[in-house]
């Protein structure tokens, strides 16, 4: 009887987290749709013309990522102890990052061949959900692999990790600040990266 009710709620449980899982992913397609059509129709103004194409990463890309959550988690245990007014100027300062650090990888979606979604495996949480993507360049040549690491925040699946071939870019953001505030301050980090911007 104890098996029979266990799996009854597990059958139960599986459609909300399905549900949720197709609706992450409905974000990161028709993102990645509208930005492929986008990028190739305009290969050469993207690639000549940063303003542009940072441009685009604000107007697209952005409202699609919780920088607010991806900021709180690359400062890890840094972050309790920041103002408001502290956590609000490097969250504006890892949004200009962003932007400027992954922008021009931007225009390589004019090379890929196919996007693929493989389907999907249930996470360990339900706080989130993770979109697979397999993205090929050249068909002989191994996919690579891109994760979207996405959560519900006000009714909107907004990423808030991005794992590239098995490396988090929170992670390694965290390590890289965690070293830099130890031995320099938080200050001197966040002066750093927005006289880098």
């Amino acid at each position: 009887m104890r098996g029979l009710v266990l799996a009854f709620a597990l059958t139960a449980a599986t459609p909300v987290w399905a549900d949720d899982y197709a609706a992450a992913k409905n974000v990161v397609d028709g993102l990645v749709q509208e930005l492929l059509v986008e990028v190739k129709a305009n290969k050469a103004l993207y690639q000549d013309n940063d303003a542009e194409l940072f441009a685009l990463i604000r107007e697209r890309i952005l409202p699609v990522v919780d920088v607010a959550a991806l900021s709180r988690l690359v400062l890890n245990k840094h972050w309790k102890g920041l103002s408001e007014e502290q956590r609000g100027t490097f969250t504006a300062t890892m949004e200009s990052l962003l932007v400027r650090s992954y922008g021009k990888s931007l225009t390589l979606l004019t090379e890929v061949e196919r996007i693929h979604f493989p389907p999907p495996t249930r996470t360990s949480s339900g706080k989130y959900v993770v979109v697979r993507s397999d993205v090929t360049f050249q068909v002989n040549e191994p996919p690579l692999r891109i994760n979207y690491v996405m959560h519900d925040k006000g009714g909107q699946w907004r990423v808030f990790d991005l794992v590239i071939d098995g490396l988090s870019l929170v992670k390694q953001f965290r390590q890289n600040f965690d070293r830099e505030i130890r031995e320099d301050g938080f200050d001197a980090l966040v002066g750093r990266l927005e006289a880098a911007s």
